[in-house]
């Protein structure tokens, strides 16, 4: 059996007290975690320090960063009660060009302590069970980053979350939905929008339609969409599916419209309760993909005529329109 290779040995250098907060920047909340505890009441600055010591030719390859931290016997005792749930969580961002909004993420693979216990992260943020490593009240806890060679100044934030289930997210904004949102609301803003719309194209000389196309596909997963919903913040018509936008932002959390790219927040989605009752119709087609609106408040489902080759006119042939 071959011998294990011995690990490499990383030099560094190590400061010991880590930067002073810096107030004019934030990370985006993240909206499947509840904060229960700021360890850090606003980011630090974490950046590579190169440096030189005797018998070296090289600088250090990573600075190493430590910050010790004692929690509250309030937090302890709920970490205790509720071991499989909270986590110590550890985000990295970098500024960018006009935003006070930290981009979210790491310039490469870094190695960190918790408590003297090794890891390796890939991505921010890093979610930390309580339960794997010893918190205690009585004593400090103590976190080392080895930060590695970057020119680009990067912030650390660090808290205790509590992870929020996707579904219970999406069964509050339907709950939020009934209360707030009726058809007839969802129905008018369609009309209105087609008005508006017809107005100003009179205005310009222009010749617009009487119909709104409305598309049942999400953008996202290009699939039917089970629960087509919006921003508050977003001014077309066009929905996408919420479970949709969820799993999308689960994996690369930009959190932006797909359709308008305008920031989203969780609190600002709701669901568009006309499009959803047009999508649970007993007598829509399951090949329909697409609605026409009319400015009498009527619609009609839209199936795309199928191409067959053969000698006829490709121009001839018409949508078909279903009640």
């Amino acid at each position: 059996m071959a011998e294990e290779e011995p690990r490499k040995k990383i030099n560094t250098y190590v400061i010991n007290q880590i930067p002073r907060p810096t107030c004019d920047v934030e990370f985006i909340p993240l909206p499947f975690y509840n904060t229960i505890y700021t360890i850090m009441v606003k980011p630090v600055a974490i950046y590579y320090a190169p440096a030189y010591k005797p018998g070296l030719e090289q600088p250090q390859e990573h600075t190493s960063f430590d910050y010790e931290f004692k929690l509250p016997e309030l937090i302890e005792s709920m970490i205790n009660e509720k071991k499989g749930n909270l986590q110590l969580q550890i985000r990295f961002g970098k500024e960018l060009p006009g935003m006070s909004e930290l981009s979210e993420g790491l310039p490469e693979p870094i190695t960190f302590y918790i408590n003297s216990h090794e890891n390796i992260a890939k991505n921010s943020p890093i979610d930390y069970y309580c339960s794997a490593f010893e918190l205690l009240n009585d004593t400090k806890n103590k976190i080392t980053i080895l930060w590695p060679h970057c020119k680009t100044p990067y912030y650390m934030m660090i808290n205790i979350v509590e992870p929020i289930i996707i579904e219970d997210v999406v069964k509050r904004i339907q709950f939020n939905n009934k209360l707030c949102c009726t058809k007839q609301r969802a129905k008018a803003k369609i009309i209105a929008f087609l008005k508006n719309a017809k107005k100003k194209s009179d205005a310009e000389g222009c010749n617009m339609g009487t119909t709104l196309d409305l598309s049942l596909l999400c953008p996202i997963t290009k699939l039917k969409m089970e629960l087509p919903a919006r921003s508050v913040k977003c001014s077309h018509l066009q929905c996408f599916d919420l479970r949709g936008l969820f799993s999308l932002n689960t994996i690369k959390p930009t959190w932006k419209c797909p359709i308008c790219n305008v920031r989203i927040l969780i609190n600002e989605l709701f669901l568009d309760s006309f499009l959803l009752d047009v999508l649970n119709t007993p007598s829509l087609p399951e090949s329909c993909s697409k609605i026409l609106f009319y400015k009498n408040g009527n619609w009609e489902s839209y199936i795309e005529p199928k191409k067959e080759i053969n000698d006829c006119n490709d121009d001839d042939s018409e949508p078909m329109l279903t009640n």
